[in-house]
């Protein structure tokens, strides 16, 4: 069956098998829209009350597309404990490029099996321009804490606060410049750059095994 505007030109054909093509007399699926070389889409629309979408069904499996009335475009898949995935066609293969976790709502990217809040398989760039980029840690108040890289510096930077950084390469406490065993017989500092091992010989000290003692000239 044709049906043809005013024009002559063709405006929806039902196939023998069902099939109903919308500008075409050739289509391939339940519902084939051809709109030629013209841009044009599929509108659905609904009073401003009222929200508007797909509705996806696979025997009892349900999905919606929705426009819902407070503006947002909502993705939902209605299967308890199912997830949500985003696949492109990666040279060839079809790959996931991200999946929302049904049953734990955790999101992956790079990976269909997320383990935490969010799982990224891969490295994480922060920007594409040189400028300062920052990650917090919420505290529940309104100085959390992070890092950042400075870029008028060139150098990754902490704060507990927010707003005071500090430069990890200028920390200083807490770093080990010496290290002893427990009665003090043995004693090697610094613990970069040339190494200096001591034994003092006022204690008593047992071999418990054969040792060796490489001697370099001009040590002794």
């Amino acid at each position: 069956m044709y049906l043809y505007d005013d024009g002559g030109n063709l405006g929806l054909f039902v196939a023998d098998q069902g099939d109903v093509g919308i500008g075409t007399d050739t289509p391939d699926s339940v519902l084939h829209v051809d709109v030629g070389a013209q841009d044009k889409n599929i509108k659905f629309s609904a009073d401003a009350t009222f929200s508007t979408g797909l509705d996806l069904f696979s025997g009892t499996q349900y999905s919606q597309l929705m426009q819902e009335t407070t503006g947002e475009l909502s993705l939902k898949n209605r299967n308890q404990d199912e997830n949500i995935q985003f696949l492109v066609n990666d040279g060839g293969v079809l790959t996931t490029a991200m999946t929302v976790e049904g049953s734990s709502s955790e999101v992956g990217i790079g990976t269909s099996l997320p383990e935490e809040r969010l799982t990224v398989s891969d490295n994480i760039q922060l920007g594409i321009t040189d400028s300062t980029r920052y990650i917090y840690f919420d505290n529940g108040t309104a100085n959390n804490g992070g890092f950042r890289y400075n870029a008028t510096s060139d150098v990754m930077e902490y704060s507990d606060d927010g707003t005071t950084w500090t430069a990890f390469s200028a920390l200083t406490s807490g770093l080990v410049t010496s290290v002893s065993n427990s009665d003090g017989t043995l004693t090697i500092s610094p613990t970069t750059g040339d190494v200096v091992a001591s034994l003092n010989l006022s204690n008593a000290n047992t071999w418990l095994a054969l040792q060796t003692f490489n001697q370099l000239a001009g040590d002794c």
